[in-house]
């Protein structure tokens, strides 16, 4: 997307800063949590759709733990203390319920998820850790809807307040969180698109102003997609603002002060897609685009920080040390 960021092929020394060295080490400690926990749950599933769900989840997670358990190794750490995997045994099987099981899956996943969110926002200085939590994510960000269909086939996931002012031609239900989110997600982008104006005019560095423009497009086209969206459940819009050229003595203005500012403005803003996807549970169609969104954020982060490195303006962040590739 961002023309100058080509590949550099040459091996380096790798870097790893202070809270990548953290996240490595908590990201593998959930992980050995959540294999004891789908462990002990098994025991207790009478569901054999529910059943393969877990087993599937269970070597998915081993497949990323040993990748994680490489990395430790490779980067010199020491790791958390490992569970017991629960085994398969005879047992009550009544004592709980599937309904409880499914429910903890899909909370679970929906809290590791914003784990992996942090883990990548904190990932500034090496690529191939950031690289490994976005993959990872984008697959848990795909199952998830999984778990949420399966929920909402059994009937087990509740139904939240709808939205009474969708049209009864419509064919469509949409929940008010859903409703909340789709006005706030639009009124961000305007408020971007707006801001991204303001920068194209202070900006000088040719490159920014280049990846200013790319993004423009972008927040361009989600807007008119949220505004297809509010429109056909009847959601009124927040004020569209005017295009604006700000005019102003550009030798004042730095240009990694504001691409920081943006740099900012999308490290908060992937919570606040991943709290939309999460609470997107009635309409399918709301909450396929929220989590296209979600991955759009996601990439922008990634070619954001690749873009702050080969330009300097990204802040030097506490080392942990470097290490032979």
């Amino acid at each position: 997307m961002f023309p100058i960021l080509t590949g550099n092929k040459e091996k380096k020394n790798a870097l790893l800063n202070a809270a990548e060295a953290f996240h490595l080490w908590d990201v593998t400690k959930s992980k050995y949590a959540a294999l004891e926990r789908v462990g002990v749950w098994g025991n207790f599933v009478h569901d054999k759709e529910l059943l393969r769900y877990l087993d599937l989840y269970i070597s998915s997670t081993k497949e990323f733990t040993k990748i994680l358990e490489q990395n430790l190794e490779k980067y010199g750490l020491k790791g958390p203390d490992s569970h017991t995997f629960a085994v398969r045994t005879k047992i009550n099987s009544d004592i709980i319920r599937d309904q409880l099981i499914a429910f903890d899956m899909f909370t679970l996943m929906q809290e590791f998820i914003e784990m992996l969110l942090t883990a990548i926002v904190s990932s500034t200085t090496n690529d191939e850790l950031r690289a490994l939590y976005i993959k990872q994510a984008k697959i848990d960000i795909d199952r998830i809807s999984l778990i949420v269909k399966y929920l909402k086939v059994k009937g087990w996931l509740g139904i939240p307040p709808i939205y009474p002012l969708v049209p009864t031609n419509s064919g469509s239900k949409l929940d008010a969180g859903e409703a909340a989110s789709l006005w706030s997600h639009l009124t961000y982008r305007y408020d971007n698109i707006q801001l991204t104006e303001i920068f194209l005019a202070l900006a000088n560095d040719g490159d920014f102003k280049a990846m200013l423009k790319v993004g423009q497009r972008m927040l361009i086209k989600q807007a008119r997609k949220l505004e297809k969206e509010l429109e056909n459940f009847c959601i009124p819009a927040p004020v569209k603002p005017a295009s604006v050229m700000a005019q102003g003595n550009t030798q004042f203005e730095n240009d990694d002060t504001l691409f920081r500012s943006i740099f900012s403005g999308v490290t908060g803003a992937l919570s606040v897609h991943a709290k939309a996807l999460k609470q997107a549970t009635t309409n399918d169609r709301i909450a396929t685009l929220f989590k296209d969104l979600l991955i759009d954020e996601i990439d922008t982060f990634d070619k954001l920080v690749k873009f702050g490195k080969l330009k300097g303006w990204l802040n030097p962040t506490p080392s942990f040390g470097i290490f032979k590739q």
